[in-house]
């Protein structure tokens, strides 16, 4: 986790503020982490509903190391996608690549993930993400997500070891 400097989480609450809306418009109804008016419980009750209706079986994953390893250079793409200004899409650049002090020690250069603890931070998750929501869609799973959490709705057993491969990252390329 990376904590930013108060004039950074200023900022970063400021840019998300402003960025946000372009985004949400766009996002799955069926994606429930950290976006305004979506809960967990939500996103439990959609799975029970999904259930109810004939999907028995659950398959719950969680896409390994997501946070650790967002590539900068796609997520910025995928950004740059709804966001053309390129003083935002350098401040994005920014808040990813900011230096990372651990336990007191030296900096160490951050070239991969996404900061957990910055303000902004699950925004951009969520835009990264949504090629995810995306592509499960368009190879006929419905996913019921929050964060990078997911569950694909599944009537048999072998429609629930179906996407394992593509849960575990195969077939996922945001822009």
């Amino acid at each position: 986790m990376s904590i930013p400097t108060i004039r950074d989480r200023v900022v970063q609450q400021a840019l998300k503020n402003v960025i946000e809306p372009i985004f949400e418009d766009e996002f799955s109804d069926s994606s429930f982490g950290y976006r305004p008016g979506k809960s967990a419980k939500q996103a439990i009750e959609q799975i029970e509903e999904v259930r109810d209706g004939g999907h028995g079986w659950v398959v719950n994953a969680d896409i390994k190391a997501f946070f650790d390893m967002v590539n900068h250079e796609k997520l910025i793409d995928a950004v740059a996608v709804r966001i053309s200004d390129g003083r935002v899409l350098r401040l994005i650049r920014s808040f990813l690549k900011a230096d990372i002090m651990e336990q007191g020690r030296e900096l160490m250069k951050n070239v991969i993930g996404t900061p957990q603890g910055g303000v902004i931070s699950p925004l951009l998750a969520n835009i990264y993400l949504h090629y995810f929501d995306v592509r499960m869609a368009e190879l006929g799973y419905e996913v019921v997500r929050y964060a990078d959490d997911c569950v694909p709705r599944c009537g048999t057993r072998d429609e629930g070891l179906a996407p394992r491969s593509l849960l575990a990252g195969a077939g996922f390329k945001p822009p």
